[in-house]
């Protein structure tokens, strides 16, 4: 169902973002607004990315610039995996639909090395289909073979 709280991101109720981000961002407002009244700095930042990319989605590029900005000053302050994998995965995925895929390249990476070094398979593997939606650009070679799934997984499956 569109816009249904559903368990998910950072392991709390997520928002169904997919189905419409214009029933998320009223939401995840409200979750701003009650982490902030609770000094939750992990979950204001968590809520403000995933605002980024609902704006991102519903192509309102100024706020989701805002949002994930604000997003990122808050992860400074905070020292949790998820609130950083996170602003990784709303900088991915705006840099995506923005087509700046620097910032794809750049947040996946480093999603993906946070993740692998945690053993986040969830994330790693979000972070390497960002990568994989982040395309060289026409005629440049590849630079190294493909990696295969064991790859990924420091060799596990």
């Amino acid at each position: 169902m569109a816009g249904t709280a559903s368990p998910g991101v950072g392991g709390g109720g997520g928002i169904d973002l997919q189905s419409d981000p214009a029933v998320a961002t009223p939401v995840l407002a409200r979750g701003v607004t009650a982490a902030r009244t609770a000094g939750q700095l992990d979950t204001i930042s968590q809520s403000l990315a995933m605002a980024s990319i609902a704006a991102t989605m519903a192509d309102d590029r100024a706020s989701a610039r805002r949002l994930l900005d604000e997003a990122l000053v808050v992860a400074d302050g905070v020292n949790d995996l998820g609130t950083t994998l996170m602003t990784h995965q709303a900088r991915a995925l705006n840099g995506l639909l923005d087509r700046d895929l620097d910032a794809v390249r750049s947040a996946a990476s480093q999603g993906a090395r946070l993740s692998r070094e945690a053993g986040d398979l969830y994330s790693l593997d979000m972070m390497l289909m960002n990568q994989g939606l982040a395309p060289r650009p026409y005629g440049q070679p590849r630079s190294r073979p493909g990696l295969r799934a064991p790859d990924y997984h420091g060799g596990r499956v």
